[in-house]
């Protein structure tokens, strides 16, 4: 080690400073099943991901403990907007850790009847994000379609996670003037496209195309939200140009068009078609007239709206509509449960949907509470604390199709109530505001047991120091009888 003193002597003893850290002891077994099973590979139900199954064979993988556990995405910087969270990121590893796998996993991903037919409808597909610990960065599998399921097969060890993922359109761009439909809906009309001659170059450019579809129950929230009314809309269409960095940086490079044929209500009233534009991602919704619009390079988002002659000369009325639909369709009306369980009664869950009744007793719940995708629900203990030691998530991340929950056991030393808190950021004034507090529930003694720590720091027993004597005492000491020492010991130090 090189010194930056001038003593040639000099040596950081650094040995000397170091502390060891306090010797802990397990009082009794810190629970991990609520977040971690070892996989058979004969496709059996994990309680904690409900819809996730693995298959393997146990001699063909050459690998006997393989251990599947749920554990939070740290930093969604690396996915796009447009993916949407199904199942809770967990991960697959071995013991000991650094085996590999010889032949494939096959993880089966199981959808309700309902939602498995709207994914179809929605124009999305399941893809799996996955994390290699080798390469250390996310890709991308699209599974295999079956009946009622999806099926992929992995062949590494890593972080894995289910996400809806939309199916975008594309079309290539010339400089030959051209036109397709890119959404041709009976109930409601056609959506299209245009370009014409000499607008782009011989390089061309790519449009890509994605539909967020609007549903009845959005355009219900979106009503009882600002009160406007009599509005119809079916789409939302995010496009993108891109691929020719030397095309004119025009806003009419493409136009946007849209021909209805629904049916009007009431046959008094004329319906009007009105589009609204966003450009940039960070844009705001303008109102660009009735019909069709035309858009430049780059991002832009396209709504068509169907409503009457009133609505219709209200353009600010318009533009608050379609600011409000972007905030109703990333987020979700959803009910958040607290339950304790019967048998390990200091474990509670938070969670999104009722458990059954058999093994968990409800403690309380809210319903109908709006919150955005991927938002961060917080949660305290009162006169208790959480178990860090079984080293679980802790964090509590809600997105509509989120099963999976939060499970944390609870420790106190005192005998006084344990209560739970959950707060919810609001969305307008960024302040956490609490939705729902309840209490644990325990029968006679029982929380003293339930309740007492899982570890404590090491206790050690006192050790006499042994007797030690210089040299020159030991020498002295030696001419001395066995009375002498014991009537000159205060004087001799001993």
């Amino acid at each position: 080690m090189t010194s930056t003193v001038t003593d040639p002597h000099f040596y950081p003893r650094v040995h000397e400073y170091k502390s060891n850290p306090p010797a802990l002891v397990e009082l009794r077994t810190i629970p991990d099943h609520h977040f971690t099973a070892k996989l058979s590979g004969n496709g059996e139900k994990i309680d904690f991901l409900p819809r996730v199954s693995a298959l393997f064979d146990q001699a063909k993988v050459q690998v006997e403990n393989i251990f599947i556990r749920n554990t939070l995405i740290a930093d969604f910087s690396d996915f796009s907007g447009n993916l949407e969270q199904i199942t809770q990121c967990f991960d697959i590893s071995s013991r000991p850790v650094g085996q590999a796998l010889q032949t494939s996993i096959t993880l089966r991903f199981k959808l309700e009847e309902g939602l498995f037919e709207k994914l179809a409808e929605w124009n999305k597909t399941v893809v799996l994000m996955t994390f290699d610990n080798n390469s250390r960065c996310w890709q991308e599998i699209k599974p295999v379609k079956l009946d009622g399921y999806f099926e992929v097969s992995v062949q590494f060890f890593g972080k894995f996670c289910f996400f809806a993922k939309p199916i975008i359109q594309q079309f290539m761009l010339s400089e030959v003037a051209t036109s397709h439909n890119i959404s041709d809906l009976e109930k409601s009309g056609k959506t299209s496209i245009k370009i014409e001659n000499d607008k782009f170059d011989h390089y061309g450019a790519v449009l890509s195309v994605n539909s967020k579809t609007v549903t009845e129950s959005d355009l219900k929230r979106v009503i009882e939200s600002i009160g406007v009314r009599n509005i119809k809309v079916d789409k939302v269409f995010e496009l993108e140009i891109s691929g020719n960095k030397k095309a004119k940086n025009s806003d009419d490079l493409m136009e946007v068009s849209f021909e209805s044929c629904r049916q009007a209500e009431n046959e008094n009233d004329k319906q009007v078609v009105l589009v609204l534009v966003k450009t940039g991602s960070g844009g705001v919704w303008k109102c660009e007239g009735s019909g069709k619009v035309k858009v430049g390079m780059g991002k832009s988002k396209v709504m068509f709206l169907e409503t009457d002659a009133g609505n219709a000369q209200d353009s600010q009325k318009m533009e608050f509509f379609g600011s409000e639909l972007d905030f109703i369709l990333d987020s979700s009306e959803t009910t958040i449960f607290v339950h304790q369980h019967k048998t390990e009664t200091n474990r509670v869950h938070l969670g999104f949907f009722e458990k059954s009744n058999e093994t968990w007793e409800l403690l309380g719940k809210n319903e109908n509470i709006v919150l955005k995708e991927n938002s961060e629900i917080n949660y305290s203990i009162e006169n208790g604390q959480v178990l860090k030691e079984d080293k679980s998530p802790k964090n509590l991340k809600f997105f509509k199709y989120n099963r999976t929950g939060l499970d944390v056991y609870l420790v106190s030393e005192s005998n006084s109530d344990i209560s739970v808190k959950v707060g919810v950021k609001d969305s307008v004034t960024k302040e956490v505001g609490t939705v729902l507090d309840c209490k644990l529930k325990f029968e006679g003694g029982e929380s003293e047991a339930s309740l007492k720590p899982y570890i404590q720091e090491k206790m050690y027993d006192h050790v006499t120091p042994p007797e030690i004597y210089r040299e020159y005492k030991l020498e002295y000491l030696k001419y001395l009888s066995p009375s002498e020492r014991e009537q000159y010991k205060h004087i001799n130090g001993m």
